[in-house]
């Protein structure tokens, strides 16, 4: 079964998306960012929980495909230093 999820914060005025890519979510998966605001040079930590285990997890800039996250086994990823440009 194929679900996705479309989750946003606001950095800079440009959107952060996350999209996930397959299995079923019974937890509310949260993204968390490092940093609320910053200026379109800013460098942030991008981490989920909540989502399915061994799930990819799609960061995306606007509408360009930064990095692919692979949950754990409890449904969390963590990914280290993500730059953002404009």
């Amino acid at each position: 079964m194929k679900a996705s999820l479309k989750s946003a914060g606001r950095i800079a005025g440009m959107f952060l998306g996350v999209a996930l890519l397959g299995g079923v979510c019974f937890a509310q998966p949260a993204v968390t960012l490092s940093v609320k605001a910053g200026p379109p040079t800013t460098n942030l930590s991008v981490s989920g929980s909540g989502f399915p285990a061994s799930t990819e997890v799609n960061i995306y800039f606007d509408t360009t495909d930064l990095a692919l996250a692979v949950t754990n086994s409890t449904g969390s990823y963590q990914l280290g230093t993500v730059p953002f440009r404009n």
